[in-house]
């Protein structure tokens, strides 16, 4: 088998999630195919972490996309860990898409937008192979203008954290939540405030809230956001969260909620099962294709709902359904972990000549 190159072009000592998923992607392909340029590797976390404008972060990854093929032998494939990559067929290339939420919220991201409508099209073209993280996403970009990529591989991402064990038991907590990964609108916490609100004011047992990776700005609403709930002793924000102390949060809550308007796959719901915690997200068909039978839903702008959801998941809840929805989760556990991702990208590269 040809060795592959992976170029993230997210490589950040902060990253996002497209980053970390990039991250790991040369430790996914067989042994001894993977290859990663350090140089490379050195000037994107150089563009990443720098005090540049986002334009220009932008403009600047995507120039160095172009180069990227001629610091490798003609022989050598190259896997772009996302939508920066050649705007020339070189040939030997792959792209991989993660989700169409630049299309679906263009005011979040308005440069990300302009270049998914302007210079993907461009991008797709010259690739030799797309893969997508999830089919929900592959229909999306179709759905959007984007046929091309009706022909795109599915090839989930993988997090190690999907696999991580919590060494030391932590007794679960009753009223305990937590959402992981607020620093976009379309995380859509709001929602949950909302919830919690509605909780609070009909128990005398107070229900709390862990957010962890929160942009606070996004939440500083006029009657006081996040500092109106935390003043009540409702709502512990973490700025960010290293992997042990994730582990810990996922160990002791009651049970993760995943409020997103949109995502690419989801890894924290993964995440959460891999700690034993139970999952509640809202009803999009991604997180259904991730999550399947091991997760509750609700609909993603209906804090009552919610809020019923999670009435029902701590205080009437029979143990078997809780048993059922466990030993889901160690089934989903199995087709997205390690040696399940990385047998389909053996699969993938070993059918490309």
């Amino acid at each position: 088998m040809r060795p592959v190159a992976v170029i993230n072009s997210m490589k950040s000592h902060r990253p996002t999630g497209i980053g970390i998923a990039g991250e790991v992607l040369a430790s996914l392909l067989p042994a001894g195919v993977g290859l990663i340029s350090s140089r490379l590797d050195h000037w994107f976390a150089a563009i990443n972490d720098g005090p540049l404008p986002g334009v220009v972060r932008a403009l600047l990854r995507l120039g160095l996309a172009q180069m990227a093929p001629l610091l490798f032998p003609s022989t050598t494939r190259l896997l772009f860990t996302s939508h920066h990559a050649p705007l020339w067929r070189t040939g030997r290339h792959m792209v991989v898409l993660y989700d169409t939420i630049p299309l679906q919220f263009p005011n979040q991201a308005p440069m990300q937008s302009r270049y998914f409508r302007r210079a993907l099209p461009r991008v797709l073209c010259c690739a030799e192979r797309v893969v997508t993280i999830s089919a929900a996403v592959r229909d999306e970009f179709v759905a959007l203008g984007y046929p091309l990529v009706s022909e795109a591989i599915v090839i989930p991402a993988w997090s190690a954290g999907a696999e991580m064990q919590q060494l030391i038991p932590i007794p679960r907590a009753r009223h305990e939540l937590l959402v992981v990964g607020a620093r976009y609108p379309h995380k859509n916490i709001d929602v949950v405030l909302l919830a919690l609100e509605q909780l609070n004011r009909a128990t005398l047992a107070p229900w709390r809230l862990t957010l962890a990776g929160v942009n606070r700005r996004l939440w500083a609403k006029a009657w006081g956001g996040l500092q109106y709930f935390e003043r009540l002793g409702w709502v512990r924000v973490i700025d960010r969260v290293g992997t042990a102390e994730l582990a810990a949060l996922y160990a002791r809550s009651t049970a993760l909620v995943y409020p997103s308007l949109a995502e690419g796959q989801g890894l924290p719901p993964l995440e959460a099962m891999a700690a034993g915690c139970p999952v509640i997200c809202s009803d999009l068909p991604v997180l259904r294709e991730t999550c399947g039978d091991a997760a509750l839903y609700f609909p993603a702008t209906d804090a009552a709902a919610l809020a019923a959801v999670l009435e029902e998941e701590i205080d009437h809840v029979l143990p078997d359904h809780r048993g059922r929805r466990a030993e889901a989760a160690r089934g989903r556990l199995a087709v997205f972990g390690r040696e399940a991702i990385a047998a389909r990208w053996h699969e993938f590269l070993d059918g490309w000549p």
